[in-house]
């Protein structure tokens, strides 16, 4: 999760957005954020909210949605070998 997380601080330094504006725009709270791009996904309460989060941050920093599925297909394998 810690790649995916990086991968998304990258895009979001890399357009000069801090994580405030994105908590302002997209409603999500910023531990939450944070959290994501630590890969402390244990921070989020519910997979449902961690896909949602991971779905509307991906779009938000403008990333294809064919790189947002494969965002989220990683999630899903990722869980599935740690079993959480």
């Amino acid at each position: 999760m810690k790649d995916i997380g990086n991968f998304l601080k990258e895009k979001r330094e890399a357009k000069g957005i801090s994580l405030i504006e994105v908590e302002k725009d997209l409603k999500i709270r910023k531990k939450y954020l944070q959290a994501l791009e630590d890969g402390n996904v244990d921070a989020i309460p519910g997979k449902t909210y961690i896909i949602g989060y991971l779905r509307n941050y991906s779009k938000y920093l403008g990333i294809n949605e064919e790189n947002i599925n494969q965002i989220i297909k990683t999630y899903h394998d990722l869980e599935k070998k740690t079993g959480d």
